[in-house]
């Protein structure tokens, strides 16, 4: 039996090929746009002919969709490093060493540079042989650089961290480090106590592990912040101590609320030396307290015979008694002081002006009934010479009813020069670690200033000098600071940056000269230094003029020689600094390669108004013409001077009247218009600008 079809129905087989085939080219279309959506192609590589089939292309290439197109016309867009992995990774798939690949790479495409990421995957038979490579490929620029400049973010973040000399941390919100810095890393793989961890590392969870109670406070007020109960918290515990000292340092916690996974930064510094100073303070606030339970236990025990000077009064200030120390002291004898106003016989005529009775701390405490402790003041003796002093005044009433005040003092000159001893030392213990954080932090600066040729009138070398900026900008001098570097050890490393920089900048600018200290002409290793810098500079060895002074000379005179000559077979410059003061300098001159002699500064400055200092500068200019040597002056300070050192005979001049010293990049534009020239007929000097008038 046939069933009935309408005519225009189609067979059932060709009905469903067709419902298929609608199906697949909906599918195909779906699969296009999904593409084209997401900017991705698809591509296939074929090994036998070395094609590459396009299915579906990025917008750019879209006319390569559906072809056949080469390999080596597609990989032509890629850079050479780029191009040469991408045929690596096909070679490894045909050799089977490989199965997929993933590769980010950068295209020059029409509208311009392009990152674009592929993925492929190798298709092979059962027996295992390469049919082709299927991959897929997506344009990737605006993530790439998204990505990097994230990656750059970081880095200047890192840098800034690292730069910092405390020892910093980044927590997430479960405590666990996901930055660092320099300094935390260091002590980490020091081995430093169990809470240093690095990256990775729950930071919460090691602070616990360590059962030491100081990291359990660590751990509980961190989780505090992360919870959010407070912003932050600082604690400073006894870290390890040695047999000599004992280590201490101050953690820091702060909440971070900004974006990203960091919840809180913490930061650990040492502060031992601040502890040091503060328990010194505090001894001494001790000692201070101890003299003043003495000094009233005296008071109660007059007649036992106490050796600080005591003076009572009346209840008007009238002497009444001093006991033999203060006879002593004040140069008053007890007849001669009884009677007398106590501001007479201690204050009166003070150097540092009149001291009213309102004011004076003795009568105060009498009037005021309260007791008054003076750590510093001065006693005015009978001869009319002062004497520091520490004195307490307390009132007192007897059983009599009679009142009074009594002054017990005793000589502070010796525990003034104790303290001013300390103070001293507390500033060189600034010093030195503002040395070494100048270093560290690469604040030190190099100033120029300009070498004046007589003969020519032309800048023809500059002399280099060191300052130390602060953190504040402020500009330190180097005599504030190089007395201490020399005296502790600091200035070989100070010598080694001047050296460095100098070579530098005579690349630059060119000659140059630099001053180095005793201790360095002294070392074994400065002058192999001094050449590396050169080879680095890739500067001409003359360029450099190295200044030594007479007491580096008698310091190590054989350690001298061998520097001077080593720096002359290098073919460096020598000059011998401050010449003239001394008579050492004269036999050295025939000992040593000296290119150079710079006059002392004192002769200079007087020339115009001292007959003595123009008969060492003659002597000077003959004796360094005697030995083929040029002379140059320090300190020209006016115009007259300057004429004179030219009469005398004076090679080369500085000081401020050329220019003063600043930095190395102002110099040069502040004497573009300050060339000094002979002017004509006189032969004297003056600047093209005319600021400088002939004489």
């Amino acid at each position: 039996m046939q069933v009935a079809r309408s005519p225009q129905a189609p067979p059932l087989g060709r009905r469903y090929v067709g419902d298929r085939h609608a199906e697949l080219l909906e599918t195909q279309e779906r699969l296009r746009e999904a593409h084209e959506v997401a900017r991705l192609s698809s591509w296939e590589w074929q090994p036998d002919t070395n094609e590459v089939v396009v299915f579906a292309a990025l917008t750019e290439a879209a006319a390569l969709a559906g072809t056949r197109v080469g390999l080596d016309e597609l990989l032509v867009a890629m850079g050479p490093e780029d191009r040469r992995l991408a045929r690596e990774d096909l070679a490894e798939m045909v050799r089977g060493e490989r199965e997929e690949s993933l590769r980010r790479c950068c295209y020059e495409l029409p509208s311009g540079q392009a990152w674009i990421e592929s993925r492929s995957r190798a298709v092979r038979d059962r027996d295992g042989h390469l049919l082709c490579v299927r991959g897929t490929s997506q344009e990737v620029t605006e993530q790439h650089l998204a990505t990097r400049e994230l990656a750059r973010g970081r880095d200047f973040a890192q840098a800034t961290l690292d730069s910092l000399p405390s020892e910093i941390a980044v927590l997430d919100a479960d405590g666990e480090v996901v930055m660092r810095n320099a300094a935390w890393s260091a002590l980490t793989e020091a081995g430093g106590a169990a809470i240093a961890v690095g990256p990775g590392v729950n930071y919460l969870a090691a602070c616990d592990a360590s059962g030491d109670p100081v990291a359990g406070k660590i751990a509980t007020g961190l989780r505090e912040i992360i919870a959010g109960a407070r912003n932050g918290f600082a604690l400073e515990y006894a870290g390890r101590a040695s047999l000599a000292e004992a280590r201490w340092f101050v953690l820091r916690g702060a909440r971070y609320d900004g974006p990203g996974a960091a919840r809180v930064v913490i930061a650990r510094s040492e502060v031992s030396e601040r502890r040091v100073a503060q328990a010194k303070l505090a001894r001494e606030r001790e000692r201070s307290e101890r003299e003043l339970r003495a000094a009233r236990n005296y008071l109660r025990a007059v007649a036992d015979g106490m050796g600080e000077g005591l003076c009572t009064t009346d209840a008007d200030g009238r002497v009444v008694f001093v006991n033999q120390a203060a006879e002593s002291l004040l140069g008053w004898t007890r007849d001669s002081a009884k009677g007398r106003s106590l501001h007479e016989l201690v204050h009166a005529g003070r150097p540092d002006g009149e001291c009213l009775a309102e004011e004076c701390p003795i009568l105060q405490a009498s009037r005021d009934g309260v007791a008054v402790r003076v750590e510093d003041d001065s006693f005015r003796r009978m001869d009319g010479q002062w004497l520091s002093v520490a004195y307490t005044a307390a009132p007192f009433v007897t059983d009599d009813g009679i009142d009074g005040c009594a002054v017990v003092f005793e000589d502070a000159t010796e525990r003034k020069a104790r303290e001013l001893d300390m103070e001293r030392d507390v500033q060189t213990l600034s010093w030195i670690k503002r040395i070494r954080d100048g270093l560290a932090q690469d604040r030190f600066e190099l100033y120029e200033q300009p070498i004046l040729d007589l003969a020519s009138g032309k800048i023809v070398q500059r002399e280099l000098l060191l300052r130390l900026r602060e953190t504040d900008g402020e500009i330190i001098g180097p005599s504030s600071f190089l007395p201490i570097a020399e005296q502790y050890g600091l200035i070989a490393d100070i010598d080694r940056w001047v050296i460095e920089r100098a070579t530098e900048i005579a690349a630059e600018i060119g000659p140059v000269q630099i001053n180095v200290s005793a201790r360095s002409v002294g070392s074994a290793t400065i002058v192999d230094w001094i050449e590396r810098c050169l080879q680095r500079a890739d500067v001409d060895p003359s360029l450099l003029m190295l200044e030594i002074t007479e007491t580096a000379l008698i310091a190590d005179e054989a350690a001298a020689k061998v520097f001077a000559n080593r720096l002359h077979d290098l073919g460096c410059k020598l000059a011998l600094d401050d010449f003239g003061t001394g008579y050492g300098g004269f036999t050295y001159l025939k000992q040593l390669p000296v290119d150079l002699l710079k006059i002392d500064i004192e002769f200079v400055r007087d020339l115009s108004t001292n007959t003595a200092s123009r008969h060492v500068v003659t002597a000077v200019v003959a004796l360094a013409r005697a030995f083929g040597l040029r002379t140059v002056a320090e300190g020209v300070e006016d115009a007259p001077a300057l004429e004179m050192l030219r009469d005398l005979g004076v090679d080369f001049a500085q000081g401020y009247h050329i220019a003063r010293p600043a930095p190395v990049e102002r110099v040069g534009a502040d004497l573009a218009s300050r060339v000094f020239i002979p002017a004509a007929g006189d032969g004297r000097y003056r600047q093209q600008n005319g600021q400088l008038h002939d004489h």
